[in-house]
């Protein structure tokens, strides 16, 4: 960073006065998250609208682009093609070292020694795309390669890229030439997840432990799914992430026998936290603390704008796709030391984080658009093709009684009759709107059936305020649903 030119941080270090020798002195007499943490406070940070190219960076005297394309890490030239963004425009290509996921895959490995787990028969079920490649080559870096792996869409698809349905036949040949390959891939729709049970019971029944690694809500699915057909999953796993994991989720998953292990990372920087053993809450997981540094505000507060609570990250692999200091992925959370007495405390990882929630994020399915994505299509293109105005629609986040992900599409009454097939196939179709990233995760809402158009006024907040995107919980003070 301090040798590029057009780094956003170098300007920013400037600014707090701060060289690489300062750093280093810093760090060495202070600790990592100590010394990251004063730096905050003194501008060195990033927003996610920052980091994703929204807008330029603008601190005191400071005023520099950003964007993906500037925090490029040069250090990681070979591995396998994903793209980063992808819920705005056509995202940005990045490449995912293999050094990287061969670092990532440690962590992986002492989770699943951990949880005694190093002989767990090992799939995969996400959507199509350098995250499913990513994970499929960590987890055949230890112990048994993957068994399985399934997709929610069709990678053959005509509705998606050519990338996605070259990569993963790429990624296929490359492992049989390589002697060491890996299994096809299988569609599996997320409505019909039938086969994946029959798997886990065959697994099961041959004394063996299935583990699959999706997203919460397609672990919930799988549960009812199991229940529908009578069988009982008791000893399979779950390690999941990619959206909120709450009690009525697990509760879901544990009445068929299954066990969930949470997890909480991104394709931008890789998996941040693995689940506790000892947890006190449902997504209670410790800090991967030789791949990220994660810190909070201290006494001056947050950077405006931000909640008191959001979470800030550095990473620490030489080979992370990009140079991460202290950003802010558009996630709060609790962040604590504590003693837990499991293995991955006895590992050295003491830091907790959990109630991860996103404040300008809307993910479901294991997909996730920002909310300058939602308000341009509540604001702009809803009013344009349903009438009213911007105040006139909202929507809201929750989950429904056995845990599976709703979004509640407010639209109010005085607009008059509104076909609501119509509404939801045109939210869906907006904010999925390009060839990439983005359509795929329209396609998955849309597989998921997780729109819902209910007839009420927007909802107002604590201050009286009516956002565009508002997240239902306990304290929330949002009713349910109608």
């Amino acid at each position: 960073m301090f040798e590029n030119p057009t780094s956003p941080y170098l300007a920013l270090f400037r600014s707090a006065g701060c060289e690489f020798g300062d750093l280093a002195q810093r760090v060495h007499t202070d600790g990592l998250e100590t010394a990251f943490g004063e730096l905050l406070s003194e501008g060195v940070y990033l927003t996610v609208d920052e980091f994703k190219g929204r807008r330029e960076v603008r601190r005191s005297g400071v005023s520099v682009p950003c964007g993906p394309g500037f925090l490029r890490n040069s250090c990681s030239i070979h591995g396998i093609p994903s793209r980063s963004g992808g819920s705005r425009g056509p995202g940005t290509p990045l490449l995912i070292d293999f050094k990287f996921i061969a670092d990532c895959a440690v962590n992986a490995c002492l989770l699943f020694e951990a949880q005694g787990g190093t002989d767990w028969v090992k799939a995969d079920w996400e959507v199509p795309g350098g995250g499913a490649l990513f994970r499929l080559l960590k987890l055949s870096r230890f112990g048994r390669p993957v068994a399985r792996w399934f997709s929610q869409l069709d990678p053959a698809s005509p509705e998606l890229h050519p990338r996605y349905r070259w990569s993963a036949r790429v990624l296929r040949w490359g492992s049989v030439l390589a002697a060491a390959p890996l299994p096809p891939v299988r569609h599996v729709p997320l409505d019909r997840p039938a086969p994946i049970v029959l798997w886990m019971r065959e697994v099961l029944d041959a004394g063996g432990t299935p583990f699959l690694f999706t997203f919460p809500s397609s672990a919930v699915r799988i549960a009812l799914a199991a229940a529908d057909l009578g069988l009982d999953l008791e000893g399979a796993r779950f390690l999941v992430g990619g959206e909120p994991i709450t009690e009525a989720r697990l509760k879901t998953i544990r009445a068929v026998g299954a066990r969930t292990i949470p997890r909480y990372g991104s394709i931008e920087c890789g998996p941040i936290s693995y689940g506790c053993l000892d947890p006190v809450e449902a997504d209670d997981t410790h800090v991967n603390l030789d791949l990220q540094a994660v810190v909070q505000a201290g006494p001056g507060g947050p950077p405006q704008g931000l909640p008191t609570d959001a979470i800030f990250l550095t990473g620490l692999s030489p080979w992370a796709p990009y140079v991460f200091i202290n950003i802010n992925l558009g996630d709060r959370a609790v962040l604590e030391q504590r003693r837990c007495g499991c293995p991955l405390e006895a590992a050295g990882l003491d830091v907790h984080i959990r109630s991860i929630r996103s404040f300008e994020k809307l993910t479901g399915a294991g997909m996730t658009f920002m909310d300058t994505d939602i308000i341009r299509v509540l604001e702009a293109e809803f009013p344009e093709r349903f009438g009213g105005a911007a105040t006139d629609y909202q929507i809201i986040e929750g989950e429904g009684d056995q845990g599976q992900p709703v979004l509640r599409l407010l639209i109010h009454p005085r607009l008059g009759p509104v076909d609501a097939g119509a509404a939801a196939e045109f939210f869906l179709e907006r904010i999925g709107r390009g060839s990439g990233a983005e359509r795929v995760m329209g396609l998955t809402w849309k597989e998921a059936g997780l729109v819902e158009i209910e007839r009420r006024p927007p909802l107002p907040g604590p201050t009286g305020k009516v956002m565009h995107l508002r997240v239902a919980g306990r304290s929330s003070g949002i009713p349910p649903r109608k």
